[in-house]
Formats: C-alpha cells, sequence, structure tokens
C-alpha cells in the first residue's frame, strides 16, 4: 500500500476521533433503550435482543479504529453472551446484559482509552465472573 495512502488515511481517523466519542455515546443511547425493552419483557424480546448485538457489534467494530479497545472487548463479550441466549431471557442472563451494557457506557463516559488499563482489566475481569457464575 502506498504510505501517503495509508498517511492520509491515519489523518483521517485521528480527526474522527471526537466525533466518535459522540457516536459511542449515541450508540450507548441506544444500548440503554434496546437494554430496557430487553429486561421488560414487554416487547418483542427477540427484536429487543437483536437490537443490543447489532449496537453492540458496531460499537466492537469501530472502537479500537478510534483508540477504544476496552470498547471492543465489551462489545465482543456483549454480543458472545447475547448469542448464547436463545428463547427468553432468563434473570441471570438479562443482569449480565445489563452489565455489560454498564459498563459500555463507563468506558465511554469515563473515556477509558487503549485497553483501560487497571480500570479497564478490573471491568473485563468482573464480566468475566459475571458470565461464568451463569454458566460454572
Amino acid at each position: 500500500m502506498d504510505s501517503a495512502v495509508l498517511d492520509k488515511a491515519e489523518a483521517l481517523i485521528a480527526s474522527l476521533r471526537d466525533d466518535y466519542l459522540t457516536w459511542a455515546a449515541e450508540d450507548v443511547t441506544r444500548l440503554e433503550d434496546a437494554m430496557a425493552r430487553f429486561d421488560a419483557g414487554t416487547d418483542d424480546v427477540e427484536t429487543a435482543r437483536q437490537d443490543l448485538f447489532r449496537t453492540a457489534h458496531d460499537m466492537k467494530g469501530q472502537g479500537g479504529s478510534f483508540g477504544y479497545e476496552l470498547v471492543t472487548e465489551v462489545g465482543d463479550r456483549l454480543c458472545r453472551l447475547l448469542e448464547a441466549i436463545h428463547g427468553p431471557p432468563t434473570p441471570e442472563q438479562r443482569e449480565a446484559a445489563a452489565l455489560h451494557v454498564e459498563a459500555m457506557r463507563l468506558v465511554i463516559a469515563q473515556r477509558l482509552e487503549g485497553d483501560g488499563g487497571t480500570s479497564g482489566a478490573a471491568l473485563v475481569s468482573g464480566l468475566e465472573r459475571i458470565v461464568r457464575k451463569m454458566n460454572p
């Protein structure tokens, strides 16, 4: 690949970094809205699950491009959790999904770049423990 093209692409990504936080905050709002429908069970739960998955998947794909690898990590974990839910979610599955959504909100609100350092490691470790409790 031509190094000039690569330099232009990297400059474009860098210029969009501040915009990314705005987009990510909007995605978090979409996650929270879908989570409320998923948790309440009053809406079509499968549609709410698909909305959660789609938004988490989008966030997962974008996070690393803008220096937020922790968004990618948590988004991937939320996607894997949602893929494992077949039929109506159990209370434990709903709680685990809600905690992943809250983790995404915290990562964006606190601007935990990269892997989030010590805070990011603690967050991922906590999510791992929650999922292990559901699937001993």
